[in-house]
């Protein structure tokens, strides 16, 4: 996600596509809805004259990365306690994490 630094992490219980091509599939797939769970991971904005889309497709910096892997590791426990604590437990945990 664009709005989100990079390796932050956001569970939203809906939203629209926020111009994102493979949100916007999903929601078009799942009959125009917006009613359901979504865990953003951030990758923050370009910097400099970068475009969005080079931004979005490029590779991360190796500080980028290893912060992207730590993240991804906590969405996972964030799942973990979705299914296991409930909606509202995992979203505090997930929202309130320092960014």
């Amino acid at each position: 996600c664009l709005m989100l630094q990079v390796a932050e992490l956001r569970l939203k219980k809906k939203g629209g596509h926020a111009g994102h091509n493979g949100m916007r599939s999903i929601m078009e797939h799942c009959g125009n809805t917006k009613q359901f769970l979504r865990l953003r991971v951030g990758i923050g904005r370009p910097t400099g004259i970068t475009p969005v889309s080079v931004h979005v497709l490029s590779s991360f910096c190796k500080e980028d990365r290893e912060q992207i892997d730590y993240a991804l590791a906590e969405g996972v426990n964030i799942i973990r306690m979705l299914l296991t604590k409930g909606v509202d437990r995992a979203m505090n945990t997930a929202n309130s994490r320092s960014k």
